[in-house]
C-alpha cells in the first residue's frame, strides 16, 4: 500500500503535524508513505525519518495557476498511491489530490471541499478535544477510522544535531560555546512581535550572567529587524537572519543554551529539539498553537480582546506592550535553572553586595557546583586582605578554577588598616569589603569561630586556611578523611594551605 501524506505548509503548522505522521506510520509499518511539502518545510519530514520518501510541492509554489496544480498532480498520479491524508485544511490541496485521481482522499470537510474528498470528515467542536493543534491533526485520523484513539502526545520532539550546530556558529562567527537563540519577528504580521528594544534587555542580561554571545534568528526579510535588536545588545550579539537553511537552524537551535521568541515557527523547532525556550504571545491562542516541547513556557497578560488573530492591532497593541521584560527574564531564568554561581554576578570593583549570600544560598550553591563537578573551597575571613601574601593565598585558590566562598566571622581582615584588635565595623560592611576582591566569589557572613558546622553543612571539596590553627588543621584533617573515603582528590600545595 502506498499512502501519501500532505504536509501543512507553515514551519509551525508543521512541527505540530508530527505526531500526526508518526501515528501513520506506526499503524501501518507495511506501507510506503511519502510526504508532499512545500520546499521551505520538507527537511523537518526527511530529518525525522529518513526511509520516508519526500516530495517537494515545487510545481504549485513556483509557478502556481492551473499550470503548476495540473503538472503537480500528473507526477502524483504517476506515483500510485492508494490513498491520501490531508492536513491542511485548503481548497487547493484536495483539489490536486482529485485531479491525480488518487482512490482514498481522507481531509476534514472545510473550505468548501467535501465533494472533492472520499472520505470528509466533519471538524471537531470545540471541547470535542484537546486544544492543541497537534491534536486537531491526531483527531483527524481518528474520526476516518486510521487511530482507535488518541494517543496522549504529552510533548512534540525532532531531532537536531547540537555538535554540528555548535561547528556551524564557529563558521558564523561564535565561538559557540555557550549561546542564546533569539527570534523577534513573526511571519504572521507585526502583532505577534515583542517589541525588539525588550528582547534586546532580556537577552543581554542573560548573556551576561552566562558568559554567552546572542544569535539572532530570522527570516531574510527580518534582517533589519534582527540588526536593531542586535545593536541594542551589544559585540556580543550576531545577526544571522536569512543565512540559515532551515536544516541548519534545526541545528543551531540545537545548540543554543536557551531560545527566547515570539509565537513563530523558531519557536516551535527550539522547543522541539528541547531547548528551554520562553515564547511571548499575544494575539494568539497559546493553547491551540503553543511550543510542545518538553521545556517550554509561554509568556502572557489576559487582555479583553486577545486572542484577536489579527495580522496588525487596529488599536494599541496592548496585549504585547503589557508584556513587561522582567516578566520575561524571570521566567526564562526559571525554565533554564541558571545556577547560582551564575544568577550571582560575579562584580568588581566596590559593586559588591550581590556576592554576599546567605547560608542557604550557600548550600544551594555547594550542591549545584557538586552536579556540575565543579569545586567548591571555603576559607575562613580570618586573613588579611591588604597583605601581598594573603592576596597571592587567594589568587592561587581562584586560578585553579575553584569557586572561593569566604565566611567573614571576626574583625582580622581589617589589621592592615591599622587595627590591631576591637571591632571596627559591622559584619556587613565587613563582608562587603572582603567581597570587594575580584579573587573572591562569594561571601558568607559567619557569626562563630567555630567552622565546623558550616563545613558539615556545606561539605566542600577544600577548606583552606592562609595559616591554620589547631583547630582548623582539624577540620582540614576531617575534609580530606572526608574525601580520601570517597576517593582520591587533589590537596593543597602550599606550607600555609590545605585541602
Amino acid at each position: 500500500m502506498r499512502i501519501l501524506v500532505r504536509a501543512p505548509n507553515w514551519v509551525g503548522d508543521a512541527v505540530m503535524s508530527m505526531p500526526a505522521l508518526r501515528a501513520i506510520q506506526s499503524r501501518h509499518p507495511e506501507a510506503e508513505i511519502a510526504v508532499l511539502a512545500r520546499p521551505w518545510v520538507a527537511e523537518l519530514y526527511r530529518r525525522d525519518n529518513s526511509s520516508l520518501r519526500l516530495l517537494l510541492d515545487e510545481a504549485s509554489a513556483q509557478q502556481g495557476g492551473v499550470e503548476g496544480r495540473l503538472r503537480l498532480s500528473r507526477e502524483l498520479r504517476a506515483g500510485g498511491f492508494d490513498w491520501v491524508v490531508l492536513l491542511p485544511n485548503s481548497f487547493d490541496s484536495a483539489l490536486v489530490a482529485w485531479l491525480a485521481r488518487i482512490p482514498r482522499r481522507i481531509g476534514y470537510a472545510r473550505d468548501g471541499r467535501s465533494w472533492l474528498l472520499t472520505d470528509p470528515v466533519r471538524p471537531p467542536a470545540k471541547g470535542d478535544l484537546p486544544p492543541h493543534q497537534r491534536f486537531y491533526y491526531l483527531e483527524l485520523l481518528r474520526r476516518a477510522g486510521l487511530l482507535d484513539r488518541l494517543p496522549d502526545c504529552p510533548e512534540i520532539r525532532i531531532p537536531g544535531d547540537a555538535p554540528a550546530g555548535r561547528q556551524l556558529f564557529r563558521r558564523f562567527g561564535l565561538t559557540g560555546s555557550t549561546v542564546v537563540g533569539v527570534s523577534p519577528g513573526a511571519a504572521f504580521g507585526g502583532a505577534k512581535r515583542w517589541p525588539p528594544e525588550r528582547f534586546a534587555k532580556v537577552a543581554a542580561r542573560l548573556a551576561e550572567e552566562l558568559e554567552a554571545e546572542v544569535a539572532l534568528f530570522g527570516a531574510a526579510a527580518e534582517s533589519e529587524l534582527c540588526a536593531v535588536v542586535a545593536g541594542q545588545i551589544g559585540p556580543r550579539a550576531f545577526n544571522l537572519a536569512g543565512r540559515t537553511s532551515l536544516g541548519q537552524f534545526i541545528d543551531l537551535a540545537a545548540a543554543c543554551a536557551c531560545f527566547l521568541t515570539n509565537d513563530s515557527g523558531a519557536m516551535h523547532i527550539a522547543s522541539a529539539v528541547g531547548v528551554p525556550t520562553v515564547a511571548v504571545f499575544g494575539p494568539t491562542d497559546a493553547e491551540a498553537t503553543g511550543p510542545a516541547g518538553p521545556a517550554s513556557r509561554i509568556v502572557r497578560v489576559p487582555v479583553e480582546c486577545s486572542p484577536c488573530l489579527l495580522r496588525e492591532c487596529p488599536i494599541d497593541h496592548r496585549c504585547m506592550l503589557r508584556v513587561e521584560a522582567a516578566g520575561v527574564e524571570a521566567e526564562l531564568r526559571a525554565l533554564v535553572e541558571i545556577p547560582l554561581v551564575k544568577s550571582i554576578p560575579l562584580v568588581k570593583a566596590m559593586d559588591t553586595r550581590a556576592k554576599i549570600v546567605s547560608l542557604e544560598q550557600a548550600e544551594e550553591l555547594a550542591a549545584r557546583l557538586r552536579g556540575d563537578s565543579r569545586p567548591l573551597v571555603v576559607t575562613a575571613g580570618g586573613f588579611d586582605v591588604l597583605q601581598a601574601a594573603d592576596a597571592r593565598f587567594l589568587r592561587r585558590i581562584h586560578s585553579n578554577g575553584a569557586v572561593l566562598l569566604v565566611a567573614v566571622y571576626n574583625d582580622t581582615t581589617l589589621r592592615g588598616m591599622g587595627q590591631s584588635s576591637g571591632p571596627v565595623l559591622g559584619e556587613r560592611a565587613r563582608a562587603e569589603l572582603v567581597a570587594a576582591l575580584e579573587t573572591v566569589d562569594y561571601v558568607l557572613v559567619w557569626r562563630q569561630a567555630d567552622l565546623k558546622p558550616l563545613v558539615d553543612r556545606l561539605r566542600p571539596d577544600h577548606l583552606e586556611f592562609p595559616a591554620p590553627g589547631e583547630a582548623g588543621r582539624n577540620i582540614i584533617g576531617e575534609v580530606r578523611e572526608r574525601h580520601a573515603a570517597a576517593g582520591p582528590c587533589e590537596q593543597g600545595d602550599g606550607s600555609k594551605a590545605a585541602g
